[in-house]
């Protein structure tokens, strides 16, 4: 018999005629039971839960044939699925997160997008890319995209001509919890692609990223967000044309040592929004790079805070970035 990692519990194995069992206590994560040489267990019970003190008896097939109730063992016994080719979920305001997921229908879609995120990370995505393809609608969630096994990236994907269709609705929570898109430590190697949204958000970012995270954005309509529209302590990458059609504190912060970066796009930015702190600002090492980006419309509030060792790379003129007041630097600072 081999069992791993099943803390906390008292695990027996069932032996032939009711004897000679044998135990062992590890915790409730990747248990794995092998016994195929004993015969005569008792038939399974019920599924259920188990108190974490209670002995749990396991068939040779991993059923549980005894105990009582708190921790759930249908998760814990759940093989992980490993992905043999790429994967695209549906999400629309006709689903049921009840659903698979599959299907593009009211009856084959999941309701939320975190639903179907939380599915993503519950792959081994083996090397495989995973979409999912939000409908048109508003979606009142502040997503959370965090580690998840094996590589292969995730492309979050709206209505790319009219982004203003999918609206992704942040609301409550703190100025990071409350962000639009927040993607915290998503394994190295992996890319997180959004595409095709309006982002708000009354307490947080439009897109959060941190803790190594890198992820790629095009076709975006940043809208007003209580934060910043784009914070990096990681690696944010603009890959295509983007609208601003509402104010924040920031549009760009990179933070901590995070890489912001702009090539070759047009932002567009509608009915002149305020920044109330600055539009760009890098601090603590970090580096905002926006060396070729045509900025289409106007800004009021300051241009740019560099400090703490913040670099702001325009290769432009002070005044260059969107915004009707000088912008400074400080401690180390360069605006270059």
């Amino acid at each position: 018999m081999s069992i791993g990692n099943f803390s906390g519990a008292h695990v027996s194995e069932a032996g032939g005629g009711g004897g000679g069992g044998t135990s062992d206590h590890a915790t409730l994560s990747n248990l794995d039971y092998a016994s195929a040489a004993h015969t005569g267990f008792q038939a399974a019970l019920t599924t259920g839960n188990l108190t974490a003190t209670s002995p749990i008896v396991l068939d040779q097939t991993r059923q549980v044939i005894g105990g009582a109730a708190v921790i759930s063992l249908i998760a814990a016994y759940q093989p992980r699925e490993r992905l043999a080719a790429a994967r695209t979920y549906y999400v629309r305001t006709d689903g049921n997160d009840s659903n698979t997921g599959l299907v593009d229908s009211a009856v084959g879609a999941f309701l939320t997008i975190q639903h179907a995120i939380d599915i993503y990370q519950s792959l081994d995505c083996n090397g495989f890319n995973v979409t999912i393809t939000i409908g048109t609608g508003t979606y009142p969630e502040a997503l959370y995209i965090t580690g998840r096994i094996g590589t292969g990236n995730l492309y979050l994907v709206g209505d790319e001509t009219t982004p203003a269709n999918v609206v992704i609705a942040a609301s409550g929570g703190t100025t990071v919890t409350g962000s639009a898109v927040r993607i915290d430590g998503h394994p190295a190697g992996s890319y997180v692609y959004v595409r095709g949204f309006k982002l708000t958000s009354d307490t947080g970012a439009g897109i959060y990223i941190t803790n190594g995270s890198t992820c790629y954005f095009r076709n975006l309509d940043f809208g007003i967000c209580a934060a910043e529209h784009l914070y990096s302590q990681g690696n944010l990458q603009c890959e295509g044309n983007y609208t601003i059609s509402g104010g924040s504190l920031y549009h760009f912060i990179a933070y901590y040592g995070g890489l912001l970066q702009l090539g070759s796009v047009t932002v567009t930015i509608t009915g002149t929004p305020n920044f109330a702190s600055a539009f760009a600002f890098s601090m603590y090492s970090s580096t905002l790079r926006t060396t070729t980006p045509t900025w289409s419309g106007s800004a009021t509030g300051k241009r740019y805070i560099a400090q703490v060792n913040g670099v702001i790379h325009t290769g432009q003129a002070t005044t260059w970035l969107p915004g009707n007041v000088d912008g400074t630097v400080a401690t180390g600072g360069q605006y270059i």
